[in-house]
Parts: structure tokens; sequence; C-alpha cells
């Protein structure tokens, strides 16, 4: 009995603490999720990164699921009554901890210049998650918010299961991301029928406009291309294969100011020598896709860039430090160009832009392997 009474007076003790610092209390719930995932989320294709996400999905959808049932008077025992505030946190863990894994992975993959809309998106996603706290007594909003969420995941998982990508790869996650919704909101109106149909006009208004707007957002190549990400990228004077299956890169050494130089941002050419582009992708084991580096030239007169060619090769994923490769130019003239490294749909991983300099003085060049 002294047992049990005490951990009713704890148990007090924190609703009133909870009800007086409530946004204290979601901050820190926000926050610790935050944390979590960006010191033990290493790679998207790891089993324990996946399952960390995949339970911050089954939380979220959980206590959606009660949260709604309490609300119907479905669920209206004491104990849950007293403990529902438990669950609106744990509700806003889970959703912290994946728009905060979200914006760890999808800004690997993102080259801000061109995704910079989506990762806005994800971040205000998340000061969302704490200004509008009050709306996750809204059925309509819990589920739009549990939409993005699960969309998002599928949107790197389907591709790392079926060692794939394309249009159709990512039409199949969007598909599998409705069935969830559609399985999670007929689960619920089996038991609270009135509760749902006063919803339902609004659910399907509100996860259709979301479907749409990541397909917006992916074929018009703002969606990072998830689950590739780039490691390494950079611009030499050469880059041949070792050996050991190692890369040797060959560079002008920096000046004093430049202890941690390890490309060209300066290309000083000389004897017609060729520009080479290395790059390092990582992606998913087993999956195997075609990248292409895109060479292009400012024009000054037109202010715009110009491409002057794309050089496909293929990766394999698997490797920690990602598949490497190469590519290089011979025709070039002095100017501003930049190479890009784009999937076959034209999705930008990476980009370096440099400068070629025939008449400036080259530093020495020095030698590194990757």
């Amino acid at each position: 009995m002294v047992l049990f009474t005490r951990i009713k007076e704890h148990s007090n003790t924190f609703k009133k603490y909870y009800s007086e610092n409530e946004r204290v209390m979601m901050l820190g719930a926000f926050f610790l999720g935050f944390v979590w995932d960006s010191l033990t989320l290493t790679r998207i294709d790891l089993t324990y990164d996946t399952m960390v996400l995949f339970t911050y999905i089954l939380l979220a959808g959980s206590s959606i699921v009660i949260l709604n049932l309490h609300d119907a008077k479905y669920l209206n025992s004491r104990f849950i009554s007293r403990n529902i505030h438990w669950v609106t946190l744990v509700m806003q863990f889970g959703f912290g901890g994946l728009f905060s894994g979200y914006i760890v992975f999808y800004s690997r993959s993102a080259t801000l210049i061109t995704s910079w809309p989506f990762l806005l998106f994800l971040i205000l996603l998340i000061v969302g998650n704490e200004l509008y706290k009050q709306h996750y007594s809204r059925l309509t909003f819990q589920m739009s918010i549990f939409f993005i969420s699960v969309y998002s995941f599928f949107i790197f998982y389907i591709p790392i299961v079926v060692h794939r990508l394309g249009p159709w790869i990512f039409l199949t996650s969007g598909i599998i991301s409705i069935l969830v919704i559609i399985a999670l909101v007929r689960g619920m109106h089996s038991l609270i029928p009135e509760h749902i149909n006063a919803s339902r006009r609004y659910i399907v208004m509100s996860t259709t406009s979301i479907f749409l707007l990541f397909n917006f957002f992916y074929f018009t190549n703002i969606l990072p291309p998830l689950p590739l990400s780039i490691k390494d990228i950079g611009i030499y004077h050469l880059v041949e294969r070792t050996s050991n299956g190692g890369f040797a890169v060959t560079f002008e050494e920096g000046k004093w100011y430049q202890p941690f130089k390890d490309s060209d941002n300066t290309f000083h050419r000389s004897n017609g020598e060729p520009v080479y582009a290395y790059a390092s992708v990582f992606a998913p084991t087993d999956l195997r896709t075609k990248i292409l580096h895109r060479w292009s030239y400012f024009d000054e007169s037109t202010n715009r860039w110009v491409i002057s060619s794309e050089v496909p090769y293929e990766i394999t994923g698997g490797a920690d430090g990602g598949s490497r490769g190469f590519t290089y130019k011979e025709h070039v003239f002095d100017g501003t160009w930049r190479v890009d490294v784009i999937t076959e749909r034209g999705q930008v991983l990476g980009r370096d832009i440099f400068k070629i300099d025939s008449f400036g003085e080259p530093r020495p060049l020095v030698t590194e392997m990757r």
C-alpha cells in the first residue's frame, strides 16, 4: 500500500508539473528526439536506423488511435483519463523524432540550391510540431502529419527494399502510404464510426493535397534523391585508379591559410591538360543505378549556365565511403565552370563550382589517396 501511495503521489506531482510547464515538456520531448537521431542515425539502409524510424511511426500512430478512442468515449476508464497527457507527449516525441530523423537523412542527400524548398518544408514541420500542438486534438491535423511522416519514410525505404530507383518506385511509395492511412482510418471507423465520419471528408482532402505536393516536389526535382547521397566531390588535375581499388587524386597545394584544401577551386590549366571531376556517392547495399557528371560553363553574355556535356557511369551501393568514380573533360576554356552530380532524372546530388585559369601561376601539385 505504501508503494502504491508513493507512486500515486509522484504521478500527481508530475501531472501538476506537466500542466504548469506543458510548453517546456513538449520542447523537451522534441529536443530529446532530435538529439537522439543526430547521434544514432548513421546509414539509411542499416536495420537499426530503419527500425528507429519505424518505431517512431508506431508510437505516433498508436497515440493517434488512443487519443481518438478516448475523445469518442470508447476508452473512458479512469486510468486512461488520468494518463492521457502521456499519450500526447508520446505522439509529440514520435513526430519530433521522425522529422528530425528526416532532416538528418534528407539534408545529407540534398543540394541546398535545388532542394531548399523541401528542406524548409521539413523545418517548418518541426517548428509547427511545437507551435501548433493544440491542433493535435483534431483528427484531420493528426492524420495529415502522420501521412507526411509515413510518406517521407516509404520514399526512401521502398528503393532500399527493391534495389531500384525511378518514378514508378516513387509512385509505389505514395500508394503504400495511402493504404496505411486507409487501414488506420478504417480500423478506427469500426470502433468509433461517428467520430471518424465527422472528419473523413477533410482527411481525404488533406491526404490528396499532400500526395500531390510530394509528387510536385519529386517531378520538379526539388525532393532530395534519397536513398542516394553525395559523400565527396572535387576537381583535380589527375585522377587515377590504384591497384588496391582506391583512387589517387592530384591537385594544387594549398597556401598557408588553406590547411584543409583537398581539391581545386581554381584550376590553373597548362598545355591543354584535361580537367578531372571525382565524386563519391553513397547508395544502399545492392542498389545499382546510373549517375551522371553534368559539365556546364557560365555564359557571361547571357548570364546563364550552359550545359557542355553529360557523362554517365554505373554505381553499386554498399560501401560506407560511397561508390567512387570520375570523369574528365578536355575541350574546356577559361571561365567559371561547374560539375553537377545528378541522377538519370536530373536530381542534383552534389555540385562543385570552379574557375579555369590558363594564365595564373600554378601551385605545386600534391597527390592524395581517396
